[in-house]
């Protein structure tokens, strides 16, 4: 028995649904509430939806279309959770992909979304907990960005031939930045790879083809291969984005190296030229203990002999 009374549903028909959503809630809610109506085609919802927000490229279309996906997961927990978890995969892209927007509007938007789910329990701790991981990448301007060691697209120069101070802070702020963003890389996320491995072979290996007996098996074949091609692409894309910042971490630990060794030998030359003058200023020291020694004691010669008036001193000049 369905969770909802079904409604005419076509692939059309939510394109334009999404396309025509507002930021007003009665636009949202209506569209939300389609959607849940037809909860047994969340198959094909979830991939228009997906690509819908991966061509969007202006902030407050992608915040409708967040809030949309929102309000299905939140209506659907109790009399549909199916569609809620199917959703899942889905929004986790869409939050990468709204990484590459940088707009601020975005940004507070998933913000509030993680901690409503977070609140109200939709989606469970280790769920959040990734979605977060995605928000902080936004915050560091994407999940994994250009390489921290590359100006207009050259690198810099890995060996620099003199220590400057403000360089090598900058240089190991790049070695943690770069780190903090590889905590969680997309090759260590083993639910992803898992619900990949579960389409067959067929999709992937054109050879297997050939196997297809009617029309029925190729449409069902079609319908997996564009269910599971955004998928793949976005973590695909992920995957390259991981290896460009390996690159990047190793050409700025390459530096963090140089630059420590000219740390040392900046401060190695420091602690010479003051090993120097220290000793110079022993021996003037020394030099000046001589000739103080050398003196003749005057006190010693005339031990009683008063001092000399002013007058006796101007009559001697006279």
């Amino acid at each position: 028995m369905n969770c909802f009374q079904m409604s005419d549903f076509t692939e059309q028909t939510l394109r334009q649904k999404l396309a025509n959503l507002s930021n007003h809630s009665n636009s949202i809610q209506t569209t939300s509430s389609w959607l849940l109506k037809n909860h047994n085609n969340r198959e094909i919802i979830i991939r228009v939806w997906l690509k819908t927000v991966r061509k969007e490229n202006k902030g407050a279309k992608v915040v409708n279309l967040l809030y949309v996906a929102n309000d299905v997961a939140q209506n659907a927990r109790k009399a549909c959770p199916q569609f809620k978890d199917d959703f899942f995969p889905a929004i986790e892209s869409a939050f990468r992909h709204c990484c590459e927007l940088k707009a601020k509007e975005v940004e507070n938007a998933i913000g509030k979304l993680i901690h409503v789910w977070k609140e109200r329990q939709i989606y469970s701790q280790s769920q959040c907990k990734r979605l977060q991981e995605a928000h902080q990448q936004m915050k560091l301007s994407g999940s994994f960005p250009s390489p921290a060691g590359r100006n207009n697209g050259k690198l810099k120069n890995s060996q620099p031939n003199q220590f400057i101070v403000e360089e090598a802070k900058k240089n190991a702020q790049d070695v943690l930045v770069s780190l903090k963003r590889l905590q969680n890389p997309p090759s260590t996320e083993r639910d992803i790879r898992i619900q990949l491995s579960k389409y067959p072979d067929n999709i992937s290996c054109p050879e297997k083809l050939q196997s297809v007996q009617n029309s029925e098996e190729a449409k069902a074949l079609l319908t997996q291969n564009e269910e599971a091609l955004p998928m793949l692409e976005d973590y695909v894309k992920r995957l390259k984005e991981e290896t460009k910042e390996r690159e990047s971490l190793e050409t700025n630990l390459n530096m963090l190296i140089q630059n420590v060794r000219m740390s040392i030998e900046h401060h190695e030359k420091l602690c010479r030229d003051v090993k120097r003058k220290e000793d110079r200023i022993k021996a003037d020291l020394l030099e000046v203990e001589k000739t103080f020694e050398s003196l003749p004691d005057l006190t010693a010669e005339m031990p009683n002999a008063p001092l000399p008036t002013l007058e006796a001193l101007f009559q001697k000049r006279k």
